[in-house]
């Protein structure tokens, strides 16, 4: 199991620096249709949020720290399926990333939000979180809030 799967499992949403940071993009591309198929099938609605985050990055760990606040993690439970990705030196599933309009030249940690039929409904594609070390519990619940289905 990975630190991305453990959310599932109701452990902690990220680990930095996991077993699953030299992961191949077929296996990420699994956890995310794993994912995509849990938003699918859950009663309530439910969304899938995609974090890439550098283990040497201190506003990526910040952001996942963020969302395990007791301010935002009953929100990130109400409706998000999260997967972390390890996105390296910012050489890691670049193409997965791009594939959402996400440039990692924009800065870690980024953020792709899937509907519950795998369509992207949102993406921090200018940055947003590059400095998250500086958002306080309130502006990443607020975040949250917004990703959060209907």
């Amino acid at each position: 199991m990975t630190a991305g799967d453990r959310r599932a499992e109701g452990g902690p949403v990220a680990e930095i620096g996991s077993a699953a940071a030299a992961e191949p993009d077929a296996e990420v591309r699994r956890r995310i249709a794993a994912a995509v198929e849990r938003a699918r099938l859950a009663e309530a609605p439910r969304r899938v949020m995609v974090v890439f985050t550098g283990d040497w990055c201190g506003d990526s760990a910040a952001f996942l720290a963020a969302l395990e606040h007791p301010l935002v993690a009953p929100l990130v439970a109400l409706g998000l399926e999260v997967v972390t990705l390890d996105a390296g030196n910012r050489d890691r599933h670049v193409a997965i990333a791009e594939g959402w309009g996400i440039s990692y030249a924009q800065g870690l940690p980024a953020v792709a939000v899937l509907d519950r039929d795998g369509e992207l409904v949102a993406a921090t594609r200018d940055g947003e979180l590059a400095s998250a070390r500086l958002l306080s519990p309130i502006d990443v619940a607020t975040l949250v809030h917004r990703w959060l289905p209907g």
